[in-house]
């Protein structure tokens, strides 16, 4: 007898879940059933989409079939609707059928049984379905079709989906990938964090984390995906399960041991979602650095894994000419002043306009104030911008160090 049990004939491909070209809604008659139809239908999905419901002719306009047998080929993915008597015998039919992809939306329990005997993987119970926007593909329980973007969330609370697509509707947010992982009985979050974390069209993952199957397949593709992608997890409900919160402080040194910062409020974790959906992916590894006092750029340009030491080069110290003006796109140089307004910051930001043309382009611009140059005189040179040269297009020989 195996030590380890093995699933049943046929292979699961985490394509036909995230990526599916037909899809076939099963209970598509019930209230869930057609919550879903209504969804694929009205977000346009290109794919094959088939209802299966006893005793119904049609469906939000698309002609249904009886049962998992009649349908005319073998669907990717099967959105399960059913009451939660009737899964088993679905199970097994879509098993014969060569469908191993499922999303159950009901409660029901044995999932991860029922995956062993018939060697269909499913996410749920309980789940919010999937939704990939780029797709045009909503396979969820979704009250409004989310806009395309760049963020992907993985939830196991339905009601939180629903939460967080109200809140990026009028604030314009939009996802690459929205699913729900449910009470996490068979597909939990290794799987899905492993698809994201190659998927080209997701910059960031948000995480709603209630309970974890298994810790160590979920830390370690926790800690892949924070290497490729910037993520963020809130928990709740972690002190009903430990009132000593432990539990909840261990779990937020796993995370962040792996790269995950960790939220504590619903508000947190949307602004990380707006920020990371306004911010410019950095595009290389040249960095500028630009002050109204030289000592606080020093220490973020020479602080130990500063800029100077990620490259084990020197930095190109320029000279800023401190003036009361705006930015003078004639110089060599970008300017600001020792009394810096947000219109002045602005315009000292855009240095590209300030820094010779055969420059290495620059990716990323920071900005430090000191709340003490203003009292330095006008005629110092507090203002200064550090170039970190690229080191692949080659660096620029730093010119005569500054006074100041």
């Amino acid at each position: 007898m195996p030590l380890i049990p093995r699933l049943a004939s046929g292979r699961f491909r985490p394509e036909c879940l995230f990526h599916p070209a037909s899809v076939a809604v099963i209970g598509a008659g019930c209230e869930a059933g057609v919550q879903v139809m209504g969804n694929l239908v009205g977000g346009g999905f290109s794919g094959a989409i088939l209802p299966v419901a006893a005793g119904l002719g049609s469906v939000s306009g698309v002609p249904a079939y009886p049962d998992v047998a009649a349908l005319p080929i073998a669907p990717d993915l099967a959105m399960v609707c059913a009451e939660a008597a009737d899964i088993p015998g679905i199970f097994a039919d879509l098993g014969k059928r060569g469908t191993h992809a499922a999303v159950v939306t009901g409660i029901v329990g044995g999932l991860r049984g029922l995956a062993m005997e018939t060697g269909v993987r499913s996410l749920g119970p309980g789940s919010f379905g999937v939704s990939v926007p780029s797709l045009r593909l909503n396979a969820s329980r979704a009250h409004l079709q989310p806009r395309p973007g760049r963020i992907a969330l993985v939830s196991q609370s339905a009601a939180l989906c629903r939460a967080v697509l109200d809140w990026a509707e009028p604030n314009g947010v939009g996802f690459s990938h929205i699913i729900g992982i449910g009470g996490n009985d068979d597909i939990g979050f290794g799987i899905v964090l492993d698809w994201l974390s190659r998927d080209p069209g997701t910059g960031a993952i948000l995480l709603d984390i209630r309970r974890l199957k298994d810790r160590r397949a979920f830390l370690s593709a926790a800690r892949a995906a924070a290497r490729l992608r910037p993520m963020m997890a809130i928990r709740a409900g972690g002190l009903l399960m430990d009132p000593s919160g432990d539990a909840d402080a261990t779990l937020v040194a796993a995370l962040r041991r792996c790269g995950i910062l960790c939220v504590a409020t619903l508000d947190d974790l949307l602004a990380a979602a707006e920020t990371l959906t306004r911010s410019r992916p950095a595009r290389g590894e040249a960095l500028a650095i630009v002050t109204n006092a030289i000592g606080p750029a020093w220490m973020k340009a020479f602080a130990p894994g500063g800029p100077t030491q990620a490259h084990g080069r020197y930095v190109a110290r320029r000279p800023i000419r401190v003036s009361r003006n705006s930015h003078d796109p004639g110089t060599s140089d970008a300017k600001c002043c020792a009394q810096p307004t947000p219109s002045r910051a602005r315009k000292s930001a855009d240095v590209r306009n300030g820094f010779p043309s055969k420059a290495p382009q620059r990716s990323t611009y920071r900005w430090l104030e000191s709340p003490w140059a203003a009292a330095e005189p006008d005629h110092h040179p507090v203002s200064k911008a550090f170039r970190i040269p690229d080191p692949v297009n080659g660096s620029t020989k730093p010119s005569a160090s500054p006074a100041g």
